[in-house]
């Protein structure tokens, strides 16, 4: 009996290191089931583009708990898995949509190492990321095809794939050369005078690391650069695409039930109230930050503004593109 308590407590202790491997067990499963699959072709297909941090994660969830939509890791049973097929699959996918670093290499010499969340937009990377309908290769669309059929193959091919994979935010062009009429992008925007500074100040993973050989204004200096470029990139594209939309995270959270509905309309899927977080929601096994889910925090920003001093508030809006910023209904 002292054994089984032990065991039991040593369990408990190991909690977070159990929901890990989980949930890198799941995570894995795609690349696991690849070899196996043949190509099929998405009846549709939603990307959603924008910033590490602006709030996608949390949107992404609350839509895939609906029971016609898929990630790269599971369906409405699994609506907490991770759901960016350019790091998931990255030792699968064709360079040009990826985003390397943790399983492959960066093709570019740096001494800002991969991998990246907030520095691929920045003017040294920005074109090394950047992909366009002329770099449209028959041989890597089907090859991405195939990666996306994993998930068709292993939940339903009449599901409505859906993905956040950010770095695609400069890869819309190519993506519509690929897959045609049948893909939509949703764009999640924030305050960028939060983003920036959110991401200079360290919950950029990227930025982060990087604190170790830059200052604080190099740091923001790049978090500005990657805003610019991303968000003047998503302006030029929209115009290209056949199907894309648009909104603010701060709306969403004031008004979740009419925001979700909107954007369950843009995609073309009835929404359910039954969708939004509630206090009895049990989130899925070997799921990632389950804190970030009940409450609803719609106060994201204040904590932000308040830590930020003058001098810093107007080196990002003098920097800033505010012609971007003003599309995106942010008067800085």
């Amino acid at each position: 009996m002292n054994k089984i308590i032990k065991l039991v407590k040593q369990l408990k202790r190991n909690k977070l290191s159990i929901n890990l491997i989980g949930y890198y067990y799941k995570r894995t499963l795609p690349l696991v089931y690849y070899p196996f699959v043949k190509k099929r072709i998405p009846k549709k297909i939603v990307f959603f583009i924008g910033n590490q941090g602006d709030g996608m994660s949390f949107v992404t969830r609350v839509l895939r708990k609906h029971n016609n939509l898929i990630s790269i890791s599971g369906n409405h049973n699994y609506w907490s898995g991770a759901d960016e097929i350019a790091t998931v699959m990255e030792p699968v996918l064709p360079y040009s949509l990826r985003l390397p670093g943790l399983l492959t290499k960066e093709r570019i010499k740096t001494t800002l190492s991969p991998p990246r969340s907030w520095s691929y937009g920045a003017d040294n990377f920005f074109d090394h990321y950047l992909a366009n309908e002329e770099d449209y290769n028959e041989i890597e669309a089907n090859t991405f095809l195939k990666i996306i059929s994993t998930a068709l193959w292993r939940f339903g091919s009449d599901k409505i794939f859906i993905d956040k994979s950010q770095v695609y935010s400069l890869k819309m062009k190519l993506l519509q050369k690929i897959f045609k009429d049948r893909v939509h992008f949703v764009h999640i925007t924030r305050n960028p005078l939060i983003s920036c500074y959110r991401a200079a100040s360290g919950k950029a993973g990227d930025l982060k690391r990087y604190s170790e050989k830059l200052d604080f204004e190099d740091l923001l200096d790049i978090s500005i650069q990657h805003w610019n470029n991303i968000s003047v990139e998503i302006s030029s594209s929209k115009k290209a695409v056949t199907n894309y939309s648009r909104f603010k995270i701060e709306d969403i959270l004031d008004n979740p039930s009419f925001y979700f509905n909107e954007i369950c309309k843009s995609i073309g899927i009835e929404f359910n109230s039954s969708m939004l977080p509630k206090p009895n929601d049990k989130i899925p096994h070997f799921s990632k930050y389950k804190d970030r889910w009940f409450p609803i925090r719609k106060d994201i920003n204040s904590s932000y503004l308040l830590s930020m001093n003058s001098e810093i508030k107007n080196k990002i809006k003098k920097n800033l593109n505010q012609k971007i910023a003003i599309e995106q209904g942010y008067k800085l």
